[in-house]
């Protein structure tokens, strides 16, 4: 991880070093120049109560001013004012320092809506912010899709999407120009280990299956979970359901590489798992808690063990904290991402919104486990085999050791 850090920051501080060398340029070519005036208040050392004190100040309404004087004046080209005013909205929320708050236009909010529905137009990839480089990561690409087809991987990085850098972006921006109209394309370019690699993929209409299940031997129930969205409650009972008819004796859930999504929707799946009591509580920074309660009428009294990694996050991380807690399973893999934050969003009267961090979120226990993430009760890291060519269950040791957790279970 360290390498592919210094590798894209290295490609990035070579882009800033020629931008700085630029500016410095143009600054001495043009200072002759009469420019607007650019006499503002100092304001450095304010020290503001809150956001709408900033936005109140007229220092700061002055100093917007001066900018757009200059850029109006001076900007080479025509400047798309619409543009500049959603990034206005954006900056405010991306100065609060959190990756997983963000300003949506209206365009970009309408696709969000539709995505948690399970259907959208794009190329068939789930994803997840690497905080640690800044870039968004692929975790799953589906099947037949038009990523599959081209040969995209788990594991691959989003460097660039139609030309653009996408480093610190938030995951939802990079979704939202990956996504767009089917049959159109779009130009992703990936970082894979230390080299790029280039698609051109066609979009088509997805339906997005966010749970998957088989009967495995010994009349193992295997279901995979790869997001909590809406349409997830309906498929995983419906799962059970089967698996059960099948004679299922024992269960596991892979909650591997799955990002999260509702915290209703992990809490609806979580009657499946857990018996009557708290599953989570929200808590925010004026102290409101909120309960998410199981009422034990539908939990799995068998054997269960979930499969967990470093990919396993926010809601997927409520399930297994709750799991772990209660002791009503066994948690097998690597440890956890560790997002112990929870977000909402609000949709404003012109269609756009706001998504931020509102609260903190802990497990029954009243752990939070965010910046830590759960340590499995049994550790094991995927063979490498299943990266270097290509994922099959068969060579899934991962799987293999929760099925041999189960049989202790048994005895």
């Amino acid at each position: 991880m360290e390498n592919k850090k210094s590798y894209i920051q290295g490609a990035l501080s070579g882009a800033a070093v020629m931008l700085l060398i630029s500016s410095v340029v143009f600054a001495v070519s043009f200072k002759h120049i009469n420019s607007p005036s650019t006499a503002v208040k100092d304001n450095s050392d304010a020290k503001y109560k809150d956001i709408e004190e900033i936005i109140d100040d007229d220092s700061v309404s002055d100093k917007l001013k001066v900018i757009g004087e200059l850029l109006d004046v001076y900007y080479y080209d025509d400047i798309d004012t619409e543009q500049v005013e959603q990034y206005l909205y954006k900056g405010l929320v991306a100065g609060v320092g959190d990756p997983y708050s963000a300003y949506y236009t209206a365009e970009e909010t309408q696709k969000l809506n539709e995505s948690i529905t399970g259907v959208y137009s794009g190329v068939g990839i789930t994803m997840s912010l690497d905080s640690d480089v800044g870039y968004v990561k692929v975790i799953k690409v589906n099947k037949n899709s038009p990523a599959a087809d081209a040969g995209v991987m788990p594991g691959d990085y989003i460097y660039e999407v139609n030309g653009e850098n996408i480093g610190g972006m938030d995951v939802s921006d990079v979704a939202n120009l990956v996504r767009g109209e089917e049959g159109t394309t779009v130009d992703i370019k990936f970082l894979r280990g230390t080299e790029y690699v280039d698609y051109t993929l066609e979009r088509k209409s997805i339906e997005e299956e966010t749970v998957e299940w088989q009967m495995l031997e010994k009349n193992t129930g295997y279901i995979i979970l790869s997001k909590f969205d809406v349409v997830t409650t309906d498929s995983f009972k419906e799962a059970m359901g089967d698996l059960k008819n099948q004679g299922m004796e024992r269960l596991i859930v892979d909650l591997r590489d799955n990002p999260g999504g509702s915290v209703d929707t992990a809490n609806e799946i979580g009657e499946y798992l857990i018996p009557k009591g708290i599953l989570t509580y929200l808590q925010d920074k004026a102290g409101n808690r909120k309960d998410y309660n199981c009422s034990g009428d539908s939990t799995w009294d068998g054997p269960l063990v979930l499969l967990v990694n470093e990919n396993s996050a926010s809601a997927s991380e409520i399930i297994a904290g709750a799991v772990k807690d209660y002791g009503t399973g066994k948690l097998v893999g690597t440890k956890t991402f560790g997002k112990g934050i929870v977000q909402t969003t609000t949709t404003l009267t012109d269609g756009s919104s706001v998504k931020y961090t509102f609260a903190k979120y802990y497990t029954p226990n009243g752990d939070n486990i965010h910046g830590k993430g759960i340590e499995p009760d049994v550790e094991v890291e995927l063979d490498s085999i299943n990266s270097e060519q290509g994922y099959s269950i068969e060579t899934d040791n991962q799987l293999k050791k929760a099925m041999e957790v189960l049989d202790e279970q048994a005895k």
